[in-house]
């Protein structure tokens, strides 16, 4: 009975010593997991989903503290200094959003300007890439109200007013067909 308790004892060791070393094998690779670049990236999308979290919570904050104070649950004092601190934090968190897009703008300006200089079949300007700031864009002025708009634009995007014959023909049609569909449902 002795050497099959021992026999026991020594199994029991051997698994106990097992199951420290796989532990303990497992600690190392998730330490040096997270100093690998993928790890990192991981660590990085953590991060922006919860403050996409926590901005998409402050946002409903921010609304819920006006509705409160609309049907009178809160005082415009509290409103004022709760608004304060939720607005803050969250400026705080769109701060931290933009810097972590901020890496990738260079990267995409470039691709930016590798796609235009592709449709234009010139090599790619620094003010093009860049919103093309200092270039204006050729525009429409509207006859009846003096809004300008975009050079395709077929109406004007304050009164509606078409912009040439064809537009005009074409938005008589529409609005005689529709005429003609509202005469035929009220019969």
């Amino acid at each position: 009975m002795e050497s099959t308790l021992s026999v026991f004892f020594m199994c029991l060791c051997g698994i106990s010593l097992l199951l420290v070393l796989v532990a303990l094998f497992r600690s190392l690779s998730a330490l040096l997991a997270r100093s690998s670049p993928a790890a990192a990236e991981l660590a990085s999308g953590a991060e922006r989903d919860a403050l996409l979290g926590e901005k998409r919570s402050l946002l409903q904050t921010l609304r819920d503290l006006e509705f409160e104070r609309e049907t009178g649950k809160l005082s415009d004092a509290d409103f004022e200094r709760l608004n304060t601190r939720y607005r803050a934090r969250a400026r705080d968190v769109l701060r931290a959003l933009d810097q972590q897009l901020s890496e990738f703008r260079a990267e995409a300006t470039e691709l930016i300007a590798a796609e235009l200089s592709k449709l234009d079949g010139e090599p790619p300007d620094a003010s093009a890439a860049a919103g093309g700031e200092g270039e204006t864009s050729p525009q429409r002025t509207c006859a009846g109200c003096e809004t300008d708009n975009d050079a395709d634009a077929v109406f004007c995007k304050k009164c509606g007013k078409p912009f040439d014959a064809a537009a005009s023909e074409s938005a008589a049609e529409s609005e005689s067909a529709a005429d003609g569909e509202s005469d035929g449902e009220g019969a």
